[in-house]
């Protein structure tokens, strides 16, 4: 069932409660362009606020998972015309207008990866063949990642003259715990292999193929959407606030949020399941922002 219709990526409901979003630029190498970035925040923005949305798993149509970055859109980052109506006063070559159209871009670039780490539903990254700069910082921001044998990740801002500015300098380190290995990564542009991504924690699977890969991602995402959505939801905030936060803060935050949600009626529904050995049918969760 097709859930939500765009140019650059696929949606759609692909088990009960389970969603599959795919890069689709395979011509492109599924190189993101303004287009893509703009679609991938509406996209995860949308699933987070679909009641019925339980589980993602992410995925790229295509040879590979991404290029990385269209390049042809770094061109018209800092040169965009007038818009119509614009003051006639408006120096659209000025240093510190092109700079502050520049920030106004990235920062939308930022939110677009951004939306998956706020996406209160859990997202499996599955990727194949090539992961190349943007597409290692947008499945630093997802929850879980899988990658082919004959995958691999690559930092290539470097050898286009910038340093990574929409989030994997800020999550990968985190996730690796390797400052070393970051840095070397990040400063020489090398590539990490699979062996090497499951050791350090970046992946908890490699698989065999991406038919494989994605049959093993739907499983485990339909095994969450089984679940309490709330204790789901609940998890995920806890784990993404835990890791910026203090120990003390953090256990503030996750008592203050479940005052409230143990109120539901979720832990009585598996509770009751658990003592029948039956399955526990858990209502959808509200279409809104969480």
């Amino acid at each position: 069932m097709t859930l939500l219709t765009f140019e650059t990526v696929n949606v759609k409901e692909v088990k009960s409660g389970v969603y599959s979003v795919s890069l689709n630029r395979p011509k492109k190498l599924n190189a993101f362009n303004s287009k893509m970035w703009a679609e991938i925040k509406s996209c995860f923005q949308a699933l987070n606020a679909k009641g019925d949305c339980r589980a993602i798993v992410l995925s790229a149509e295509g040879r590979m998972f991404t290029a990385g970055v269209d390049l042809q859109t770094f061109a018209t980052v800092s040169s965009e015309p007038n818009e119509p109506g614009e003051n006639e006063n408006y120096d659209k070559d000025d240093i510190a207008r092109k700079g502050l159209r520049i920030y106004a871009t990235g920062r939308d670039w930022q939110d677009s990866m951004t939306a998956l780490e706020e996406c209160s539903k859990p997202i499996i990254a599955c990727t194949h063949n090539a992961c190349i700069g943007a597409g290692l910082e947008m499945i630093s921001a997802a929850d879980i990642r899988f990658v082919t044998a004959d995958g691999y990740f690559q930092y290539k801002e470097g050898d286009v003259g910038m340093a990574a500015d929409v989030g994997g300098l800020q999550r990968f380190p985190k996730i690796v715990g390797n400052q070393s290995l970051v840095r070397e990564l990040v400063f020489s542009g090398r590539k990490m292999k699979p062996e090497e991504a499951l050791r350090l924690g970046l992946v908890s699977r490699v698989c065999n193929s991406k038919e494989e890969m994605l049959e093993e991602a739907v499983a485990l995402a339909e095994a969450i959407a089984a679940k309490s959505p709330i204790a789901t939801v609940g998890a995920k905030k806890f784990l993404n606030y835990s890791r910026d936060h203090s120990v003390a803060d953090s256990l503030e935050y996750a008592i203050a949020w479940n005052m409230a949600m143990l109120q539901g009626s979720d832990m009585m529904r598996a509770m009751q399941a658990g003592m029948t050995k039956s399955k526990a049918n858990f209502p959808r969760l509200p279409n809104s922002k969480l």
